[in-house]
């Protein structure tokens, strides 16, 4: 992450691609990572290991979004969230058949469930977030871990992470509601959005990437630098459609980018160096989210959190 400011176009670009890439390599990656998981058995290994830097657990099973309404997906989620001590779920009572999965969102780079128990007493609904196919390739999960662990637990930003296994993880759920378009347009909402970003920018930089004495490198562009030869290979493949190739044109866009950074680093040159921060770079009305009413939520604009 990073401070530096992408153009909306660029942006939306980057969007775009991601989500086809993540949808022509998606069968492949699937069908490779169950091979290899199931070492040809057709059974899926399971068991704990430490999650040093997030200090949560993690679990070698593989849950298979499709098959979010079947009966297996939820006995495996049980397991799942049973061994990470998740406190309301440690009731033995609890069996597969009582769990509910309700699928929220499916989003360029996750699909979003809430998991809940309703036949039991006090049990807590969950945040079950699955990981798109290949995804991977484009966003560093154990970064992605590191950054939501020192948010949550120093700065109290963004869900607690009860664990992970090994294509998602088990978050906190918040009672609340995705923004929409609309509510975007609404001015108090856009100032509590704003707010919140603001936070966000507050957070040390130092905390999230460690310390530096020569500065820390645009993440952003780092980013970028690391999925383009990726994107290129989807790009090459023979069941890449022409009309594809032509409409997002990944060598304008490396040029373009190209540019924009150079002018980025001119422009700094000349008037000094900007501040580098934390920035969530997916702030778009889905990835928000606005607590219901209830006296226990914040008030103004700490009722608006991220989902990304």
């Amino acid at each position: 992450m990073s401070g530096t400011v992408l153009k909306l176009g660029e942006m939306t670009l980057m969007n775009q691609l991601m989500f086809r890439f993540c949808r022509w390599v998606a069968r492949g990656v699937v069908a490779r990572m169950l091979r290899e998981r199931n070492g040809g058995s057709g059974r899926l290994s399971y068991g704990p290991r430490p999650d040093h830097g997030t200090r949560t657990y993690a679990f070698f099973l593989f849950l298979l979004c499709r098959k979010y309404k079947s009966s297996s997906f939820a006995s495996n989620l049980l397991r799942i969230v049973t061994s990470m001590g998740v406190s309301t779920w440690c009731n033995r009572a609890i069996s597969a058949a009582d769990v509910r999965v309700t699928k929220v969102s499916g989003a360029l780079t996750n699909a979003v469930f809430f998991v809940s128990c309703p036949s039991i007493s006090g049990t807590s609904t969950l945040l079950l977030r699955v990981y798109g196919p290949s995804s991977g390739s484009l966003i560093s999960r154990p970064r992605e871990l590191e950054i939501l662990h020192v948010l949550s637990s120093k700065y109290k930003i963004g869900p607690l992470i009860y664990g992970t296994f090994d294509n998602g993880r088990i978050e906190q759920h918040f009672d609340s509601v995705a923004l929409t378009a609309a509510d975007l347009r609404d001015p108090e909402t856009s100032r509590w959005v704003a707010a919140r970003m603001a936070e966000l920018h507050q957070v040390n930089v130092d905390d999230v990437e460690g310390p530096s004495p020569s500065g820390h490198e645009d993440r952003v562009k780092m980013n970028v630098h690391t999925w383009l030869p990726h994107a290129r290979e989807v790009f090459s493949l023979p069941a890449t459609p022409p009309s594809f190739s032509r409409t997002f044109n990944i060598d304008s866009f490396a040029d373009r980018w190209e540019k924009y950074m150079c002018w980025i680093s001119l422009v700094e040159t000349r008037e000094g160096g900007s501040r580098r921060v934390l920035a969530h770079n997916d702030a778009q009305y889905g990835n928000l989210l606005r607590m219901n009413p209830n006296p226990r939520n914040p008030n103004g604009h700490r009722q608006v959190i991220s989902n990304a």
